[in-house]
C-alpha cells in the first residue's frame, strides 16, 4: 500500500494518507499480520477494480470483499495512534468507494433509467422543483422517493415533493425570535408531529410533564392540566402519534408547550386549587433510612438517579419473576435494610443509584439468610 488511494471518499482517502505517516505505523502492522488482506484494501482503494475482479484476482469469493475491507480498516484505526483515532472516529470513515467512471458510463448509456434522468435533469437545472420533476418525467411521489435515496449516495441532492422540512426550519427560526404572544400561538398551531419528533428543534418545546412537575397524574387526567393552561392563553401544542403494533396500539396524545412559556405556566397550575388533589404522591418508602424526601412520579418512572433492586438481582443471576420464583421480590426489603427503597403501587420498586453497591451487598446477603430460612423449614 505503497500508493496513496484514489478510489475512496474524501474522509477514507485523507485517514489512510494520515496512517501510513501515523508514528505507530497501524498499515505496516496490520500487513505483517494479514498482508493478504491488507493487499486486498490497498487494491480496493487504489485501483478500478471491480468486487469481481479482485476477488477472482485472489481467489475468493465476492461477497468476501466488502467483510475484508470492513475488518482490516477497523484493524488499522485499532492500531493507530490515539491523535489519528479522534481526528477520524471510525464511523465516520466512509468503508464504501464512490461511483467510479465506469460505473457512471454504464449507467448513462441505459437512456430508459430513472435514475440518470432525474440525475441529468437536476445537474442542468439546480433550481429545479420536485413538482417539474415529476412533471417533465412523468414520475409520482413514491418513484421521485426511490430515485432520491439511490443519488443521495452518488452525493446528488433531488429535492423533496414535501417541503416539510423547510417549513420546519423557518418555524424554529421564527419561534426563538417572537416576542409577541399571538405571533407565539400562530406559529405553534403550525407544528405537527415532524417537528416534535426532530431532537434538534424538540429543545424549544416543554412538555407537559416537564411542565407539571410536582403534580403526579395519569394520561387520562392531563387534560385537566391543558384546559388550565389554555384558560390562561397559553397555546398548548397537542400531538397525535399513531402506534400501530406493541401493548400500546392506537392514538397517543402528547401536549407540549413553547419554552418561553414555562415560568409563566407552572404559576398558572399552582394556582389552580383544583390541580391540588394531583399533588399526592403514590410513592411511599418502604425501607431505609429517611434523611431524603422520596422522588417524584416522574423520575421514579424515567429512573432518573434511580435503580431497579429488581434488576440487581436478575444481574446476580437471582430469580424473583416467572411461575412459582423462588423467593419474590418484596421478601427482601425488611426493616434491617441500609438502603432507602420506594414502592410504585404494589410491585414496582426503585433506590438511589448511588446506593447500588451497598444495595447489591445486602440483597446478596439477604437471599442466602432466605434461602437458609427456606431449607430450615419443617415440612408439613
Amino acid at each position: 500500500m505503497k500508493e496513496l488511494p484514489y478510489h475512496a471518499h474524501e474522509t477514507t482517502y485523507k485517514f489512510l494518507k494520515a496512517a501510513l505517516k501515523d508514528s505507530r505505523h497501524p498499515i505496516e502492522t496490520v500487513a505483517k499480520k494479514n498482508p493478504l488482506y491488507t493487499n486486498i484494501v490497498g487494491v480496493y482503494y487504489s485501483s478500478p477494480a471491480s468486487t469481481k475482479e479482485i476477488s477472482e484476482q485472489y481467489g475468493l469469493h465476492r461477497v468476501y470483499i466488502g467483510a475484508i475491507v470492513k475488518k482490516t480498516m477497523a484493524d488499522i484505526w485499532d492500531h493507530s495512534s490515539k491523535r489519528l483515532r479522534q481526528k477520524f472516529p471510525l464511523e465516520d470513515i466512509p468503508l464504501h468507494r464512490p461511483w467510479s467512471i465506469r460505473q457512471r458510463r454504464n449507467k448513462s448509456q441505459n437512456a430508459n433509467n430513472r435514475s440518470y434522468k432525474v440525475e441529468q435533469l437536476v445537474i442542468r437545472h439546480p433550481e429545479i422543483t420536485a413538482q417539474e420533476i415529476k412533471k417533465r418525467l412523468h414520475l409520482t411521489g413514491l418513484e421521485l422517493g426511490s430515485v432520491r435515496d439511490t443519488l443521495k449516495r452518488r452525493e446528488i441532492e433531488v429535492p423533496y415533493v414535501n417541503n416539510r422540512h423547510l417549513l420546519n426550519r423557518q418555524l424554529a427560526e421564527q419561534l426563538i425570535s417572537v416576542k409577541n404572544r399571538n405571533e407565539r400561538s400562530r406559529i405553534l398551531s403550525q407544528i405537527n408531529q415532524s417537528f416534535f419528533n426532530d431532537p434538534s428543534r424538540r429543545q424549544l418545546l416543554v412538555p407537559l410533564k416537564t411542565v407539571a412537575n410536582g403534580f403526579h397524574y395519569s394520561n387520562r387526567d392531563a387534560i385537566y392540566f391543558v384546559h388550565t393552561l389554555k384558560r390562561a392563553k397559553i397555546f398548548v401544542v397537542a400531538i397525535k402519534s399513531h402506534v400501530e403494533t406493541g401493548p400500546q396500539t392506537g392514538i397517543r396524545h402528547y401536549y407540549t408547550i413553547a419554552r418561553q412559556e414555562l415560568k409563566l405556566a407552572r404559576r398558572v397550575l399552582k394556582a389552580n386549587p383544583s390541580l391540588e388533589r394531583f399533588r399526592d404522591s403514590k410513592i411511599a418508602q418502604i425501607c431505609g433510612p429517611t434523611d431524603r424526601p422520596p422522588p417524584t412520579a416522574y423520575n421514579f418512572w424515567r429512573r432518573n438517579n434511580l435503580i431497579s433492586p429488581g434488576k440487581l438481582l436478575m444481574d446476580m443471576g437471582i430469580r424473583i419473576s416467572g411461575p412459582n420464583p423462588p423467593i419474590r421480590l418484596k421478601e427482601f426489603f425488611t426493616p434491617d435494610c441500609p438502603v432507602a427503597v420506594f414502592r410504585y403501587g404494589s410491585s414496582t420498586y426503585n433506590c438511589w443509584a448511588e446506593d447500588k453497591n451497598k444495595m447489591r451487598q445486602f440483597l446478596h446477603q439477604k437471599h442466602r439468610e432466605l434461602l437458609r430460612k427456606r431449607v430450615q423449614k419443617p415440612r408439613n
